[in-house]
């Protein structure tokens, strides 16, 4: 009897490795173009040093500080110690939810900490993380019901959690928490003329501002530049037009010897920005 039963449990498990096998085959096949796209972009971005990000033990607790309200120090405090409660009451209720809990931030902080050495790595890549983090605290819960058997507990952890948020809440919404390109737009719309020439410094950021701009609609020409090389040969090429530089941040990022910046202070004024003063327009004439 123990070996029938033996071999029952042992078909049983066989069974369900098919199982396993054959959702692992589809789920591979069904989603081989995101993957393929996924493995060139790691590969592109792994093929140099990174330009910008965050490195090491600084990006977990970044990540940790941004999950919790973006520096605000009582509620990273606080948010810690609910998770860290939380974390333990799963160690308590169940192992196994302990267990999985630290697991996947050990994998993914560990996976990260060595990429952040070599491709860019910034705490909203992490945002998965977040459905980890807040599943530890909401867990807390019942580690204080466990020293204070009152539904009330639960209710003033709620509360205490909305109040720790209304800050971070109130600035999100209240403001602009990105460049403003819709705005801008509008006014590059206004200021540029039929003929002249507008440039995109780095050349990526062209796609935020053509979702707003239309160069076909305002009869412009428009040219992306990241190098100190790439806006002589722009400026060879149209002698005789004005020229808006549209520059961000990111240039610091794609062109880090800062031949870009320099160029443009020697050669550019500053005409404008949007309302977060995070997009600048600049130009030749």
């Amino acid at each position: 009897m123990p070996f029938l039963n033996g071999c029952r449990r042992f078909r049983s498990h066989i069974h369900s490795l098919k199982l396993l096998s054959a959702g692992i085959v589809t789920f591979v096949i069904l989603s081989s173009p995101l993957l393929l796209f996924s493995l060139q972009l790691f590969i592109t971005r792994t093929g140099s040093a990174p330009t910008y990000g965050i490195q090491g033990l600084n990006l977990i607790l970044e990540t940790f500080v941004q999950m919790s309200g973006f520096g605000v120090n009582i509620a990273v405090f606080v948010m810690m110690i609910l998770f860290i409660g939380g974390t333990i009451q799963a160690f308590r209720t169940e192992v196994n939810k302990g267990v999985f809990l630290v697991l996947l931030i050990v994998l993914i902080f560990g996976i990260s900490y060595l990429l952040s050495f070599k491709m860019p790595m910034i705490p909203r890549y992490l945002i998965s993380l977040s459905i980890v983090f807040f599943m530890g605290i909401a867990l807390s819960y019942r580690l204080f019901y466990s020293f204070w058997r009152s539904k009330a507990v639960v209710y003033g952890l709620i509360v205490l959690l909305v109040i720790i948020s209304i800050p971070t809440l109130s600035g999100y919404y209240s403001g602009y928490s990105k460049e403003d390109w819709k705005g801008f737009s509008t006014a590059l719309q206004q200021k540029s003329m039929p003929g002249d020439i507008i440039i995109s410094v780095p050349g990526y950021i062209s796609q935020p501002l053509d979702y707003y701009y239309s160069s076909t609609k305002a009869q412009t020409k428009e040219y992306g530049a990241t190098t100190a090389n790439d806006l002589n040969m722009v400026m060879t090429e149209n002698k005789n037009s004005t020229k808006y530089f549209i520059v961000t941040g990111d240039i610091t990022a794609a062109d880090p010897n800062g031949d870009a910046i320099l160029w443009i202070r020697n050669n550019t004024r500053l005409v404008g920005t949007d309302v977060t003063q995070q997009i600048y327009l600049f130009t030749n004439s």
